[in-house]
């Protein structure tokens, strides 16, 4: 059985409206720390979190979460 994992694709979207990452946590009310441990991989936003980025990116969840197989990982 394949196992989905999730991957964020915050940095994309935050360089490409040339947002560093305080100001991304700024206008989203997160440490800039967060924001760094989410694009490393390290975490996940929950929910709220989640639909603040959508919200503030204008884009569906699917632009910003992406989900990639295991098998295709190991490859």
């Amino acid at each position: 059985m394949m196992k989905l994992s999730p991957k964020v694709r915050l940095r994309e979207l935050r360089e490409r409206r040339k947002l560093t990452q305080g100001q991304l946590a700024m206008r989203i009310g997160v440490h800039r720390s967060y924001i760094t441990k989410i694009e490393q991989g390290h975490r996940m936003p929950g929910r709220d979190l989640l639909f603040r980025l959508v919200r503030d990116f204008g884009c569906r969840v699917e632009d910003l979460i992406e989900f990639e197989s295991d098998h295709m990982n190991r490859a």
